[in-house]
C-alpha cells in the first residue's frame, strides 16, 4: 500500500472567514465525496476523495497545529503530485495567497506571517 502525507500553510488559528471557505476548496477537487456522516463507514465529519473504504484510493484531511494535513493511500505518485498541484492551486486562488507545503518552501507568501519563505 501506498502511502503520501503533506501539510499546506493553512493554519486552524486563521480567521474563521478563512476556514469558512475550506468545504468550497475540497469540493472542486477531483474525487470529492464531502464530510463523512456515519461512522459506521468512516470516520466522522472528516473530509474524504474517492473512497470511504481505505483499502482502496483514498484521501482524507485534519486541521493540526502545523497547517492543513492531507493523508492519501493506494494512490500513484504521479496521481498524487497531480492532486496536490490541483489543491494548491484551487486554495490559493479561493484564499488569495500561495498556498503550498512550508517543508518544500513552495510558499513564498506568508498569510498572516505563520510562515516564512
Amino acid at each position: 500500500m501506498t502511502y503520501f502525507n503533506m501539510t499546506l500553510n493553512i493554519r486552524y488559528d486563521f480567521e474563521k472567514s478563512m476556514l469558512d471557505k475550506l468545504p468550497l476548496i475540497y469540493s472542486q477537487l477531483d474525487g470529492w465525496l464531502g464530510f463523512c456522516d456515519d461512522n459506521s463507514k468512516c470516520e466522522l465529519h472528516v473530509p474524504y476523495w474517492f473512497n470511504w473504504d481505505e483499502t482502496k484510493k483514498q484521501v482524507t484531511a485534519s486541521m493540526e497545529p502545523g497547517g492543513l494535513a492531507f493523508h492519501a493511500k493506494n494512490m500513484n505518485d504521479k496521481e498524487w503530485e497531480a492532486w496536490k498541484t490541483e489543491i494548491k492551486r484551487i486554495a490559493s486562488e479561493i484564499l488569495g495567497y500561495k498556498v503550498g507545503e512550508p517543508e518544500l518552501g513552495d510558499c513564498d507568501y506568508t498569510y498572516g506571517g505563520f510562515f516564512s519563505h
